[in-house]
């Protein structure tokens, strides 16, 4: 860790509450534990969690699951390619400054899934193709039942379709502190996050070697824009033969890559583990 690094991270554990200052260092310790498979402490970082309220959310609300979405003229509600219906809203929110990520302040992250009972629950994007450098119009590729778009600051606004499919809740988001770690893989040192959190920015957990240097091919770098993982959807319309809730889009845990150059709403990688 260099000197600058070093002294950031002694500020962030100086500020932590004792209890949880005892938990970090624990985690940093069993990290370093970890160094004879191969996976090493490097330094620690400040993130800031999702936290899924529970609380119903309103149409001013622009962090939600569910609810009603903030589209732009452009990009309204996706269609499913297959079932042919409008997809629903699972999450959306607002890029702070405060979240420390190459994203422009007021950007607007719309992800959305396909919940018709006709049409299979909505994969994600992910490219068995390892290249570093991704496709041209890459975000054309496996979105038939799901569609994700990061709007422009000033060009998101309360939609007039206000089907809701998902049960709607705010989001809410706080600070927190992460360990990131690193591995020796395919040759190359590679850089992992420890905290297995849904959260804002950051570096992935766990997230494969391959996807996490990715570039856009415009130039630009793909970064994390969120890290969702354990979360159930609930079901706001029951449906025959189908239990009240569903899977974020079928993970276990989903890492949502932007552009960081935003060269396009739709240059979004997401993957799935």
């Amino acid at each position: 860790m260099n000197p600058e690094a070093q002294a950031a991270f002694e500020r962030m554990v100086a500020k932590m509450p004792p209890k949880e200052r005892k938990e970090y260092l624990k985690k940093i310790q069993e990290v370093k534990d970890e160094e004879k498979f191969g996976s090493y402490f490097d330094r620690g970082e400040t993130t800031h969690h999702i936290v899924f309220t529970g609380e119903e959310a309103s149409d001013n609300d622009r962090d939600t699951v569910g609810g009603v979405p903030y589209v732009s003229e452009d990009f309204p509600v996706p269609i499913c390619k297959v079932c042919k219906t409008k997809m629903a809203l699972s999450l959306q929110f607002d890029i702070r400054s405060w979240f420390n990520m190459p994203f422009a302040e007021g950007s607007h992250l719309l992800v959305y899934q396909c919940e018709n009972e006709q049409g299979p629950t909505a994969i994600t994007n992910t490219l068995d193709d390892h290249s570093i450098e991704l496709p041209d119009k890459f975000w054309e590729i496996g979105r038939e039942h799901c569609e994700f778009y990061l709007l422009p600051p000033g060009s998101s606004h309360l939609s007039a379709d206000r089907e809701r499919q998902f049960v709607s809740q705010k989001l809410r988001f706080f600070e927190s502190s992460e360990i990131i770690m690193h591995m020796i893989d395919f040759d190359k040192k590679r850089y992992d996050s420890y905290d297995t959190s849904s959260k804002v920015g950051g570096l992935p957990a766990w997230l494969n070697a391959y996807h996490s240097h990715q570039i856009c091919p415009c130039g630009g770098k793909m970064a994390l824009i969120c890290q969702i993982g354990y979360v159930y959807l609930g079901l706001a319309v029951k449906r025959p033969r189908r239990t009240n809730s569903t899977f974020f889009l079928s993970g276990v845990y989903t890492y949502i890559l932007g552009c960081d150059r935003q060269c396009d709403p739709r240059a979004i990688l997401a993957v799935s583990e």
